[in-house]
């Protein structure tokens, strides 16, 4: 993890920080699972981790929620940060698959949104595998 350590750091902190702002509200997710935006295979060896993950496990411990694996990005994409509104839809569109049934209640973790392109495709994946309500769940706008 080398050079990448202080990031990772930087997303459990963070990752504690919403835990501690959840348990302040007293919101209740024992019927939830946990999910994340995930990355596709080359890019999150490429870069070490992947933010979402780390922010996800780390709510998970805080938490005592489990997390659903089965959200994977089945194809490389452009960054989004470099493309227009309209791009960043077209350039997510079909990029993600749900392996298995995926819970009834999800809370999904993004680590930043924009214009919402990803984690609207990534909910709308989850929900044709039988997801019924989908709270997302996000460090930054």
């Amino acid at each position: 993890m080398g050079k990448f350590m202080g990031f990772y750091k930087i997303f459990e902190f963070l990752g504690n920080l919403a835990s501690s702002e959840i348990k302040k509200y007293k919101l209740d997710f024992k019927n939830y699972m946990l999910t994340y935006i995930p990355m596709y295979k080359k890019d999150e060896k490429q870069r070490g981790f992947n933010q979402s993950k780390i922010l996800a496990e780390t709510i998970s411990k805080n938490l005592n929620l489990r997390i659903f694996e089965g959200l994977k990005k089945t194809k490389q994409t452009k960054l989004q940060s470099t493309l227009n509104f309209e791009e960043r839809f077209k350039n997510i569109e079909n990029a993600f698959e749900c392996i298995c049934e995926a819970p009834k209640n999800i809370l999904l973790v993004d680590d930043v949104i924009t214009t919402g392109a990803t984690s609207f495709e990534c909910a709308k994946i989850l929900k044709e595998k039988g997801a019924k309500k989908i709270i997302l769940l996000t460090i930054a706008k």
